[in-house]
């Protein structure tokens, strides 16, 4: 098999970000630029390539997902999902969904994380359509950018363990969104509770 080669895949990224860039269609915002985009990527791609987790059999590799799904009990929900997964492995019979993050400030597993449940939650129901495979979880490998003084590992992995708890709260988050999106008020003449849609990104605001 042809051995990866690590510096032509990071000089075609670098390629596309510098079109992109030269085009406008980045906003780096008050502090980011090209030249430290490129270095990040540099700099956490030869972090990845150091130590990279070992996946004894990978399933596939960047699959695209556009589908239609159900939810749990089996009813076809009216807006597909879609998703790009960056790897599908198998653990044994367990299929195991792994997404990468290149990140500045690192989760601990014992932090709250809803946003990466609601990603896990979404790539549960497109890999579940696509092999009929229902996964086992969901390991999300953060690459920190900067290097650690202390040489602690600078990919730390964090495991969202599939629970019906986490499947059916997402089902919930849609449910409303398509509410909102067919213009039907979010709100239960019934017990006259109003629902909302809440923010995963911004846990106390």
């Amino acid at each position: 098999m042809k051995e990866f080669n690590w510096d032509e895949a990071i000089d075609a990224q670098e390629r596309i970000i510098a079109a992109k860039d030269r085009e406008g269609r980045i906003d780096w915002g008050k502090s980011g630029d090209l030249e430290k985009s490129q270095k990040t990527l540099r700099q956490a791609a030869e972090f990845y390539r150091e130590s990279p987790p070992d996946y004894k059999e990978v399933v596939s590799v960047e699959d695209q997902f556009l589908s239609d799904f159900e939810d749990l009990d089996g009813n076809s929900m009216p807006i597909p999902l879609k998703g790009f997964c960056d790897l599908i492995v198998k653990d044994g019979d367990d299929y195991v969904i792994v997404d990468h993050k290149t990140v500045a400030l690192v989760k601990q597993q014992s932090d709250p994380a809803p946003d990466f449940e609601l990603q896990a939650a979404v790539y549960w129901f497109l890999t579940r359509k696509e092999y009929g495979v229902n996964p086992k979880r969901m390991i999300f490998d953060q690459i920190k950018k900067t290097k650690n003084r202390d040489g602690s590992p600078q990919i730390i992995p964090y495991v969202v363990e599939y629970t019906p708890d986490i499947l059916l709260r997402f089902l919930e988050i849609y449910t409303r969104v398509v509410k909102e999106l067919a213009g039907i008020p979010l709100f239960d003449p019934d017990t006259g509770v109003m629902q909302f849609l809440p923010n995963p990104f911004s846990l106390y605001g």
